[in-house]
């Protein structure tokens, strides 16, 4: 996992102890914030993943980030600075850091990030890394499209395809032409309405040619394994808030424990046992919230109730069992999942 994360356990647990719950955790009633970033990282001696001899001075590290960001603010393409400096395998996708809630970057980073606006350039800023300069960039895009689905006819496939690219350069409505000719019933119905995309680190076919448009701007057509896409970049506000990629799910969790340490510990088959009872119980009704009350085992979750917050599902050191609990639908409760400590009860709430 990247230093550059402050991904970590709970600071209540005692030594060794494991726990369901991440830092930072948010319990507010609407998901947090997030920011994006491109960046340049310069290794220096003594930071982590540095070879051990041949690395340049921290000063030295300092004295390249003030030059590069001073380059960037008067006018260079920040993507083509980091691609010619930056020591992170991203500089050749973009030099997209990616997008986090608040409290995950470590302190510097995140205190650049939450308070820049848009496109603006940070002083160095240094971490277990190394030397950072960050550019804040956008988090999210809003797309329409118009899909020409692939058949075994591909010659009628490409001809539509330079049908619509003509008419959109004759300046068709594109929401229009959607409705007219798109392959995607649902997309179609709405205008062409499609995505809310928000920026990943490695971003690939739509999202990535999303993130290149100017709002207004039209791109295709992008192969893809269903076919040929047409996008339009619109305003956030255009699109249905509806259609935005779900990143932050509200999960609700029981954790009942393993402790084969001791002759008196429960065991992982009374844990399953025990586990599949009060799932039984849980589908007939009950309420997670107080059964949890009563029965959560994970550090700190009698006290809430079970209430793991927002879990970002993009979230740096995310469990394998928490990210399965990601794809529940709202409402919807998992099978005991299967952990390191015991087996977890998990419900989306939202």
């Amino acid at each position: 996992m990247p230093a550059a994360f402050a991904f970590a356990l709970v600071s209540f647990l005692a030594p060794g102890e494991e726990s369901l719950v991440v830092h930072p955790m948010y319990r507010s009633e609407r998901p947090p914030p997030v920011r994006s970033a491109r960046h340049v990282l310069l290794r220096c001696a003594g930071s982590l993943g540095s070879a051990a001899s041949g690395e340049r001075s921290r000063e030295d590290a300092l004295a390249v980030a003030r030059s590069i960001a001073e380059r960037a603010r008067a006018g260079s393409d920040f993507v083509a600075l980091a691609a010619a400096a930056s020591q992170d395998p991203d500089a050749a996708l973009g030099a997209v850091l990616g997008t986090f809630p608040p409290g995950v970057l470590a302190p510097a980073l995140d205190e650049f990030l939450f308070s820049a606006e848009l496109g603006t350039v940070s002083d160095p800023l240094v971490d277990e890394r190394g030397v950072h300069v960050l550019q804040r960039i956008e988090s999210h895009a809003a797309v329409r499209q118009i899909l020409v689905r692939a058949t075994k006819d591909a010659d009628a496939a490409r001809a539509r395809c330079t049908e619509i690219a003509e008419r959109l350069r004759a300046g068709a409505d594109f929401a229009e032409l959607a409705r007219e000719r798109s392959d995607d019933p649902e997309s179609a119905a709405r205008g062409g309405q499609y995505a809310i995309y928000e920026r990943g680190p490695a971003d690939t076919l739509l999202k990535a040619a999303a993130f290149e448009l100017e709002v207004g701007g039209v791109a295709g057509p992008i192969e893809s394994p269903i076919g040929w896409h047409f996008l339009q970049r619109v305003p956030l506000d255009a699109v249905d808030p509806r259609l935005a990629e779900a990143s932050f799910v509200r999960l609700r969790g029981i954790l009942l424990r393993v402790d084969e340490s001791s002759p008196q510990g429960r065991d992982r088959a009374h844990a399953l046992e025990l586990a599949d009872a009060l799932n039984r119980r849980l589908r007939s009704g009950e309420n997670m919230a107080k059964l949890a009350r009563e029965l959560d085992e994970d550090p700190g979750g009698r006290a809430r109730d079970g209430d793991l917050g927002w879990v970002y599902r993009h979230q740096p050191g995310l469990s394998r069992e928490l990210a399965r609990a990601c794809l529940l639908r709202v409402g919807e409760l998992a099978e005991p999942l299967r952990t390191a400590s015991g087996y977890l009860l998990v419900e989306r709430e939202e």
